[in-house]
C-alpha cells in the first residue's frame, strides 16, 4: 500500500497512523529577555557565542539523523524565511489547502525542529506529515519559491516513506543509520570497537 496516495489497506493504515505527526504538538515561546538583561556583558557574549555554536552544530545532527533531514531542514528554512506564516497560509488556501491542513504542516515543522530531524529523539521512530504529499507540495508551490520547490523535490518521497527499514533508526536491515555505511554488520562494528 501507499501512504502518499491513500491506497493503504486497513491494517497498513493502522500501522502508518503510529508514524503520523500528532495534532497536539506543543509549541512554547521562550521568554528570555528579562533573564538575558540580567547577565553581565561577559555572560551575554558567552550566551551569544554558545547559541551561535549550537546553531552551527545543529547541521551535524541533521546529517546524523537521516539522509533526508538536512534537506527537510533547508526546505522549512527556505519556505518560511521568504514568506510570513500568514502570507503563506493565505497563498496556500488559494491553492485548495485547508486551514487544518496548513496547521498540520506547521505541526510537522515544529516536531521536526524539536527533534532536529524526522525521527523522534526519544524512541528513534520516524514521523511523517499528517497532510498529504499533494497538499504539502501545494503549500510549497504557493510560496512561489524555486529553492523551496527544489528542496521539496529532493525529499518528497523519503519524507513520506515508511519502508520497514525506514520506520526506525538502527542497523540495516531493521533500521536506518547514517553513522555507518549502509552495508556494515554488527560483527564489523564489534570488531572495530
Amino acid at each position: 500500500g501507499c501512504i502518499r496516495c491513500g491506497s493503504l489497506d486497513s491494517e497498513s493504515r493502522m500501522d502508518a497512523s503510529h508514524f503520523i505527526t500528532p495534532v497536539d504538538v506543543p509549541v512554547c515561546s521562550l521568554e528570555c529577555a528579562e533573564a538575558f538583561a540580567a547577565l553581565s556583558t561577559q555572560e551575554k557574549l558567552y550566551a551569544h557565542h554558545l547559541s551561535r555554536a549550537s546553531w552551527a552544530g545543529s547541521q551535524i545532527v541533521l546529517v546524523q539523523t537521516s539522509p533526508e533531514s538536512e534537506s527537510i531542514f533547508r526546505l522549512f528554512l527556505t519556505l518560511f524565511s521568504r514568506s510570513s506564516v500568514t502570507d503563506l497560509r493565505q497563498a496556500a488556501s488559494q491553492q485548495g489547502v485547508s486551514e487544518e491542513e496548513f496547521t498540520w504542516l506547521l505541526q510537522y515543522g515544529a516536531q521536526f525542529f524539536a527533534n532536529m530531524g524526522n525521527y523522534l529523539g526519544f524512541g528513534d521512530t520516524k514521523f511523517i506529515p499528517r497532510l498529504s504529499v499533494d497538499k504539502f507540495e501545494a503549500v510549497v508551490r504557493a510560496s512561489n519559491n524555486a529553492d523551496a520547490l527544489s528542496f521539496f523535490g529532493k525529499v518528497r518521497e523519503a519524507m513520506y516513506s515508511l519502508s520497514e527499514q525506514e520506520k526506525q533508526l538502527g542497523l540495516p536491515p531493521k533500521g536506518i543509520t547514517t553513522y555507518y555505511s549502509p552495508d556494515i554488520t554488527e560483527e564489523e562494528i564489534r570488531l572495530v570497537q
